[in-house]
């Protein structure tokens, strides 16, 4: 990338997720299990779809941060939260590799209001 940033953002309408919460195999497919479990934490299904909405936008904001990333494997991009609570993205798999092998490093915002969730992610490659 040398020294360039990229970036990526989508927005997505929550409801459209709400058939989403009882797909297993959708939800298998494009969540890690940690994300399925803060998910599932919150008790009120509002919740519920905000926080999967978000991070279904995080991960296409960061596929098109990263538009050279080839066969796309969403469950490799999770969102986690640090102690602060802001959110950041978290690589397994060939995305990973992928990642460490282009030294490229991330931020991270999401926010969920009226019905959307919106998610951008900032690309640069990382400095020691």
């Amino acid at each position: 990338m040398g020294n360039k940033y990229t970036t990526g953002i989508d927005v997505v309408s929550v409801v459209r997720f709400k058939d989403i919460l009882i797909d297993e195999h959708f939800k298998n497919r494009v969540f890690s299990e940690q994300e399925l479990t803060y998910i599932f934490k919150a008790d009120n299904e509002s919740v519920k779809l905000d926080r999967i909405a978000a991070r279904f936008a995080a991960k296409e904001a960061f596929f098109k941060a990263v538009p050279s990333m080839k066969d796309l494997i969403m469950k490799e991009v999770a969102v986690n939260h640090d102690e602060d609570g802001r959110p950041f993205l978290v690589f397994s798999g060939k995305t990973k590799l992928f990642v460490e092998k282009n030294n490229l490093s991330f931020d991270l915002s999401i926010t969920h209001d009226a019905g959307l969730a919106i998610a951008t992610v900032v690309c640069y490659e990382a400095t020691d």
